[in-house]
């Protein structure tokens, strides 16, 4: 059965098995200076439409630090705070308490991988993740990764029927 033109809050609700491969879509951000952001584009665009099931993320430093992760969809890398301030946000509720909008606030020692399970719909409209970074250190390193898979368009019409 074609599901394809049912709502993404509709196909969000089939069985995590009904959805295809997941991949890994994500960009890497160097801080050469210390107290700058530092901002880096995915090399592919996201799916349209998209789940995302988890937000991976890591900063590689040789000591203590803190910083931000700022993370948002776009169709070129920005150059500033003011441009990633347009990136349509991926998490409106990220950081919003403390850090603010689509903002990840980090304190690591070395290496520490974080990963946050999601499993979000959303339309991307072909945009590309983006990250920016900032860091108290210098010579920093961030990794940003979304897990993602596009939504179902097919669907057995027994589970398309279930209650859906």
């Amino acid at each position: 059965m074609d599901v394809s033109g049912w709502t993404i809050d509709q196909r969000m609700r089939f069985p995590d098995w009904c959805f295809g491969n997941r991949q890994l879509i994500g960009c890497q951000v160097h801080c050469i200076l210390a107290d700058k952001y530092y901002f880096a584009i995915s090399d592919v665009a996201l799916p349209d439409p998209v789940c995302i099931w988890a937000l991976h993320y890591w900063v590689l430093t040789a000591g203590n630090m803190e910083g931000a992760f700022r993370i948002g969809l776009r169709a070129t890398v920005p150059t500033n705070e003011a441009e990633m301030d347009t990136a349509t946000e991926i998490f409106p509720y990220l950081g919003a308490a403390w850090a603010g909008p689509n903002k990840v606030r980090h304190a690591f020692r070395y290496t520490t991988p974080i990963m946050l399970p999601v499993r979000q719909g959303m339309v991307t409209g072909g945009l590309k993740l983006v990250a920016a970074l900032y860091s108290t250190f210098a010579d920093v390193r961030g990794d940003l990764v979304l897990e993602v898979s596009g939504l179902p368009t097919q669907m057995a019409g027994w589970l398309a029927h279930h209650k859906v």
